[in-house]
């Protein structure tokens, strides 16, 4: 459980908003591009869908909750990467992926966290992914101006 905390919380830190602080099984596939949308409504759907980026409490969250979080923003999650502005889409894309993986894992898990195959989600630690999900927990800090709780104590 231990392993499975610290992995996590390391995805955390580059996955969004640690350091601003799907049901598919596979990320690859065709990627959606929608028109890019202002950056302040960006950052708006972003907001609303912080639940879905914050896994910061991921191991404290009941069954349920992880159910509706991650069931209820899968399509949004495409939508909001395919609208991603300029400087961020392609970062976007790829940790969208992150998260569909983890949606899919936790699904596959029976949304027990402590049943988590991390080893199943390659994207959590490769030096790549690393680097996009830095850019986007930079992106939502600088510019959407979203803090974690975890980053506010």
């Amino acid at each position: 459980m231990r392993s499975v905390k610290l992995v996590v919380t390391g995805a955390v830190v580059a996955l969004a908003l640690s350091a601003c602080s799907s049901s598919s099984k596979s990320s690859s596939g065709p990627t959606t591009t929608a028109k890019p949308i202002t950056t302040a409504d960006f950052c708006a759907q972003v907001k609303r869908q912080v639940e879905a980026f914050d896994f910061t409490g991921l191991t404290r969250r009941s069954k349920a909750d992880l159910k509706r979080i991650y069931s209820e923003s899968a399509d949004t999650l495409d939508a909001l990467a395919a609208s991603a502005p300029p400087e961020v889409h392609q970062d976007m894309q790829t940790v969208v992926g992150i998260v569909k993986q983890l949606h899919a894992e936790l699904a596959d898990a029976g949304y027990d966290p402590s049943q988590l195959s991390l080893s199943a989600i390659p994207g959590l630690t490769s030096p790549s992914s690393i680097a996009a999900t830095a850019h986007v927990a930079s992106y939502f800090r600088d510019t959407c101006h979203i803090v974690s709780a975890q980053s506010a104590g």
